[in-house]
């Protein structure tokens, strides 16, 4: 009976794990039983994982598998997920996304990259603010973990619907004309 929210993203800047992990605490908070499956390439590098979990309360809730997992293995694990919660800030395509959809497991994600381009526009949060980042000024958005519980709370367990332009007999077509050319 227990909430899984899935979130598969490395551990770098650009995904805002701290998000995550307030997101699920605060769903604890709303008396949710929260359980997290993690799949990243390293537990301690831009984010400390393992401090973010203790920090945020939620010890002994967390499952973290780390490369290589055959692809059998993350379709499993995807499609067990209720929500899969896409932190990306700003990014193109974020394959995770389209991974979570394939195997019919809805994402909350930021109304910010290109991942807001196929995620339905009812699971997408929008920014609270913006933030310039590192030496090249990246623009970032900041998001409220209130406001994802929110959208959570909104899809959880629904069947994700995917954009007819993404759905391979369609796809198809574009992409053998990019191919042939």
């Amino acid at each position: 009976n227990s909430l899984l929210v899935g979130v598969v993203a490395t551990n770098q800047p650009r995904k805002d794990w701290a998000l995550a992990m307030a997101t699920c605490a605060e769903m604890l908070k709303q008396g949710q039983d929260v359980l997290v499956w993690c799949h990243t390439d390293t537990l301690r590098s831009h984010w400390d994982i393992v401090s973010l979990v203790q920090d945020f309360g939620l010890l002994n809730r967390v499952l973290v598998t780390n490369p290589p997992v055959n692809d059998e293995d993350m379709a499993q694990l995807y499609s067990a997920c209720d929500v899969t919660l896409g932190i990306g800030l700003g990014e193109g395509w974020g394959l995770p996304l389209s991974e979570s959809i394939a195997c019919g497991t809805s994402v909350v994600h930021g109304n910010y990259g290109g991942g807001a381009e196929f995620i339905q526009s009812e699971h997408l949060v929008s920014p609270v603010a913006y933030r310039i980042e590192g030496q090249f000024n990246c623009l970032r958005p900041v998001f409220s973990s209130e406001d994802w519980a929110e959208s959570v709370n909104l899809c959880k367990g629904e069947t994700p619907v995917v954009p007819d332009y993404i759905k391979w007999e369609n796809a198809w077509v574009e992409w053998e004309k990019w191919f042939r050319g």
